[in-house]
């Protein structure tokens, strides 16, 4: 199913405002960190780690959101695209070199985006930065920018489907009720919330507010037990995290 979304500037859904805030991190933080650990290499091997989570989500919304459209117009010559194609045969063939470890081969292509980036780039106008506000912006790596380049899709509509997968009431209802489904956005965003990326407030994490958020949390499946349906569960989670955030000021 296509879903449209705003292709000029950023607007942040209040579930993701939501579950930012109550992770104790703000938005331009996760997306920067999000933005940080997309890796074009680890299109062809997955270690399960941030990198790969953040990298699979490309693929992940894609389909449902549109992402794909025509690639972008650029002034590559044969010989460039020639070229181009070495470069893709030679990260193929690192990611695949099990000499090196994961971490190795991610620093090792660094060199081969910044050489496919550079060839698919000419004559391209991509700012590498996208701000949320007159005060916060995320800086886009060469690896986001090329897989933007190549399928046509504006760093703009990635971010706004990036956020849109981040629905603290979907997943504890879908938790909590045994139905989860995979979610790389959302898998990221929970590694974030246990400690990942170090970007959470520890005067917040250590404040009596969010002991009592925890606490909270978890009577939510003995509190709505005989909720079973699904649908009835993220309806309950919405309606009481909303009040719970009315009556603790975070």
């Amino acid at each position: 199913m296509k879903r449209e979304l705003e292709m000029d500037h950023l607007v942040v859904p209040n579930k993701f405002k939501v579950g930012c805030k109550v992770a104790g991190f703000q938005v331009h933080e996760f997306l920067q960190l999000f933005v940080d650990h997309y890796s074009l290499i680890d299109n062809h091997f997955d270690d399960k780690s941030a990198f790969s989570l953040a990298t699979k989500s490309f693929y992940f919304i894609r389909e449902e959101f549109g992402l794909e459209g025509e690639t972008m117009p650029n002034t590559m010559t044969r010989q460039d695209k020639d070229k181009g194609v070495g470069f893709v045969r030679r990260m193929v063939k690192l990611a695949t070199n099990r000499n090196y470890s994961f971490s190795q081969r991610r620093n090792k292509s660094k060199v081969l985006t910044g050489q496919l980036f550079e060839l698919f780039s000419k004559g391209v106008e991509l700012k590498d930065t996208v701000y949320l506000d007159e005060f916060n912006f995320i800086k886009l790596n060469k690896d986001i920018r090329f897989q933007c380049i190549l399928t046509g899709a504006s760093p703009v509509e990635l971010l706004n489907a990036i956020m849109q997968y981040v629905d603290m009431p979907n997943h504890l209802a879908r938790f909590h009720l045994e139905k989860f489904i995979f979610n790389p956005v959302l898998g990221f965003f929970i590694r974030v919330m246990d400690g990942y990326g170090n970007i959470r407030d520890s005067d917040y994490l250590d404040s009596e507010e969010y002991a009592e958020f925890i606490w909270s949390l978890q009577e939510l499946p003995k509190q709505f037990y005989f909720y079973r349906n699904l649908e009835d569960r993220i309806e309950i989670y919405q309606e009481w995290l909303g009040k719970f955030l009315e009556e603790n000021r975070f």
